[in-house]
């Protein structure tokens, strides 16, 4: 506010003036402003809302359950700085136990969407009995139930950043650490453009932001809850983190506002020129083919409505195009941008067949990680989790066969290793193919054209073999896909099926059973005589294998 030089003349608007000043300046440090014009958000310590998130200790951590407390001291009333105190137990697995200080915005996963928060840290205490696991900072969420998608940038008692972040609803939680000596004051920061998020720190003593490689994607229709999240790892003590300056800022769809000028459905197809390969040929021992082509994830033609993907909220299918000739050739890929998920696909009852799929590292990708998953004989147990065998490429020359049991989940939980190779560089812009050979209790890894760079064979023992303290080969089971930290194009993603000459058995009404694969055991040996009595009469119908 500007006071005209007469008035300030007089000393009774001097004193009023001065007042009016002072009061403008801790309205602006300590008292929550907002400007908000339709659907954006520009907020400056607003006052948030508390809740107590609880999950079942007992089933998730082994130990016994508690109702979390916690409270909240806003900045508004506590001279500029907010205070979260909370005797929570953990941010991990499939359930938070949390105390979460939010405030909810119209944030959906459009491309028009987007979000900011930033915050600075001053302490965290009681330091000479925090739990070493204990954490506290900055975390969104898609709800506020214990199993939603979330992401906590915090810091930990013995001076560590973290990232922990769960990408979809019931899944593993993965962490990330970032920094291992953090000195008070520090200010964080979470943007979030679309569905992918990014981070950032200014440590004590500098003076500009770092912005963290590492990027996320987490599925939302909005809203988004956002702001400080605490737990102490400890019943008996509680835990608190001092804030301030407290920043939210961006725009959001989800409370249904319509992005101006935005392009309608009459929109001409840029791809109507554009000439696509031909598709490989539908032929009997193909279980399952996925191109791309139709733009869709789903079957093919004839099941345009049967999804085949499990997991996939959506999937960004781009197509590249390249000029030979004078023609414009095009080829769709499923473009996976920093997209951390399984997704699983294929019949769960598949058992002797090959896989292979095709990817390239975008030029943009310059991440350590570069990790490709391709999962085979992959079996999901709701009360369990997932089985399977993967072929993993990491660290851009690791290529690695693991078993993972039902005990081992989340993107990086490949499970127990079974073998590795060194390979070239595959994060170099071109198309690779990576390939797994299962056939009764064999499995063959391949990476282009070097074939059986991993080759496992399971020793039986009796009708079963052991890996690691697990006592069954797996048999059966359909394929999974993954990538983490990576933005890379996948395409051709295919299943054929190999014939194994024994243990198996058809009928022309009741399908096929690969009995070995099924029971786990006595490879190479003929199916007995009563097994194909109950195939002939359908007995058998859990265990046939379609296609």
């Amino acid at each position: 506010m500007r006071l005209n030089s007469a008035v300030l003349k007089r000393n009774i608007f001097k004193v009023l003036s001065a007042a009016l000043t002072m009061a403008l300046i801790v309205g602006l440090f300590c008292f929550p402003t907002t400007t908000v014009s339709a659907a954006e958000f520009n907020e400056t310590n607003p006052d948030l809302t508390l809740v107590n998130i609880n999950s079942n200790l007992e089933v998730n951590y082994g130990t016994p359950g508690y109702d979390c407390s916690g409270s909240l001291k806003n900045a508004s009333a506590n001279n500029g700085t907010y205070e979260l105190s909370s005797n929570a137990f953990c941010v991990w697995d499939t359930n938070d136990d949390v105390t979460f200080a939010y405030k909810e915005f119209p944030v959906a996963g459009t491309d028009n969407d987007n979000f900011t928060m930033e915050a600075t840290i001053l302490d965290y205490y009681p330091k000479d009995q925090l739990h070493s696991d204990a954490g506290a900072g900055l975390m969104i969420r898609t709800g506020l139930g214990p199993n939603d998608p979330e992401v906590m940038f915090h810091v930990r008692p013995d001076n560590r950043l973290m990232l922990v972040y769960r990408t979809s609803k019931d899944g593993a939680t993965t962490a990330s650490y970032v920094e291992f000596d953090v000195k008070y004051p520090i200010r964080l920061r979470i943007t979030k453009v679309g569905q992918k998020i990014g981070f950032a720190y200014l440590l004590k003593g500098s003076s500009k932001m770092v912005e963290m490689a590492l990027k996320l994607k987490i599925r939302s229709d909005g809203p988004l809850y956002a702001g400080f999240a605490n737990y102490s790892r400890n019943k008996a003590v509680t835990s608190t983190m001092c804030f301030e300056e407290l920043t939210f800022s961006g725009f959001g769809t989800a409370d249904g506002t319509v992005v101006p000028d935005s392009p309608g459905d009459n929109v001409e197809d840029p791809d109507k020129d554009v000439v696509f390969e031909e598709e490989l040929p539908m032929t009997d021992d193909v279980l399952f083919y996925e191109s791309f082509t139709d733009r869709s994830i789903l079957t093919g033609k004839e099941e345009k409505n049967n999804p085949i993907w499990d997991g996939p909220y959506e999937a960004n299918i781009i197509t590249l195009k390249e000029k030979r000739e004078g023609i414009e050739y095009g080829n769709r890929v499923w473009f996976m941008d920093f997209d951390e998920d399984n997704f699983y696909a294929g019949n769960e009852k598949m058992s002797d067949y090959i896989a292979s799929m095709d990817f390239m590292f975008t030029a943009a990708d310059n991440a350590s990680q570069a990790v490709v998953k391709l999962a085979v004989r992959n079996m999901k147990n709701e009360l369990y989790g997932i089985s399977n065998y993967s072929a993993v490429l990491s660290g851009r020359n690791k290529l690695a066969l693991y078993y993972k049991n039902q005990a081992t989940n989340g993107i990086t939980a490949n499970g127990y290793e079974l073998g590795s190779v060194t390979v070239d560089d595959y994060a170099d812009g071109q198309w690779h193919t990576l390939s797994v050979k299962v056939v009764d209790n064999i499995i063959r890894v391949s990476f282009d054209d070097k074939k059986d760079l991993i080759r496992h064979n399971f020793v039986e023992i009796g009708s079963s073999v052991k890996i690691g303290t697990n006592p069954r080969v797996l048999g059966r089971g359909n394929i999974g896909i993954a990538t983490f930290e990576s933005s890379v194009y996948l395409d051709n993603i295919i299943v054929k099926a190999v014939k194994d000459p024994f243990g198996t058995h058809s009928h022309p009404d009741y399908g096929t059973l690969d009995y070995d694969n099924y029971i786990g055991g006595n490879w190479n040996e003929n199916i007995p005589q009563h097994i194909v009595d109950w195939i002939d009469m359908g007995r058998y119908y859990d265990g046939l294998v379609t296609g």
